[in-house]
């Protein structure tokens, strides 16, 4: 199964409510300072983006999908904690399966955001602080480098300080919300909702929300192999390194409790 939502085999309690690097309380405090870091910098970010953009935009952006799971998912992580804290290991609640099921897409949609931004849509090898090109590009605004870089770096440090499995049984939600952003990309086309500012091929309503990802039909082809290679290569990857980093978090578990669990 790739949809799962379990925690398999570390119980849910244990997964949501403990950590090797914290006490409970101080658990609790940390996801707490997140949300509140997370509910900041969206709201800024919303009314920057809004104000220059308009509603109808804000959404069209899969950054900006990524940091509205963010936000949803640290927010709902303090009850779980707190519900974990407070219950004896037994049958795992709805709330819980949502949240695991949430946790496997917002850890590495966070990762594939930051790597496409840097390395394809926004080349850090073109910014002029890195290049004397004279058509070098400006380094990003601060809400620009969190929303494509420190929220990932956030999140990987959430996900190193708990003991929420990363499972490939899980990691199918995370494939899907990439396929559910592909096709909201061809209902983009088809509807001809455009984009915030005019481009340089199209009317501005035909615009693409990214020049990489265009349905316009001389670029279809190209854009199919983009997104299969993204979808069946890259996403597997991103899958299997968030693999690794749980499976070396819980080997460097001082007190054990993986071992315990699974043995």
């Amino acid at each position: 199964m790739v949809f799962g939502a379990s925690t398999h085999p570390v119980p849910w309690t244990t997964a949501f409510g403990t950590s090797a690097l914290l006490s409970p309380r101080g658990l609790r405090m940390f996801r707490l300072l997140l949300c509140f870091i997370f509910m900041v910098h969206f709201l800024a970010h919303f009314y920057t983006r809004v104000t220059v953009e308009g509603l109808r935009f804000y959404l069209i952006f899969l950054t900006r999908w990524s940091l509205c799971a963010e936000l949803l998912y640290f927010c709902l992580l303090i009850h779980v904690t707190e519900l974990a804290q407070s219950s004896v290991e037994g049958h795992q609640q709805k709330t819980v399966t949502f949240m695991v099921a949430l946790f496997t897409v917002v850890q590495p949609l966070s990762m594939a955001v930051t790597l496409l931004y840097w390395l394809v849509l926004f080349p850090v090898w073109k910014m002029c602080i890195a290049s004397s090109d004279l058509e070098c590009s400006a380094p990003p605004g601060y809400l620009d480098i969190f929303v494509h870089g420190i929220d990932w770096i956030i999140c990987l440090l959430s996900f190193i300080v708990g003991r929420i499995p990363f499972s490939f049984s899980n990691a199918g939600w995370f494939w899907l919300c990439g396929v559910v952003y592909v096709i909201w990309t061809g209902l983009h086309y088809a509807l001809q909702v455009g984009t915030p500012f005019p481009c340089d091929e199209y009317p501005q309503n035909e615009c693409p929300i990214y020049e990489q990802i265009d349905w316009h039909p001389e670029y279809r082809l190209r854009t199919a192999a983009i997104i299969l290679a993204v979808l069946f290569i890259i996403a597997p990857i991103i899958a299997a390194i968030y693999k690794g980093i749980g499976f070396c978090r819980d080997r460097c578990d001082r007190t054990n409790l993986y071992e315990q669990v699974v043995h």
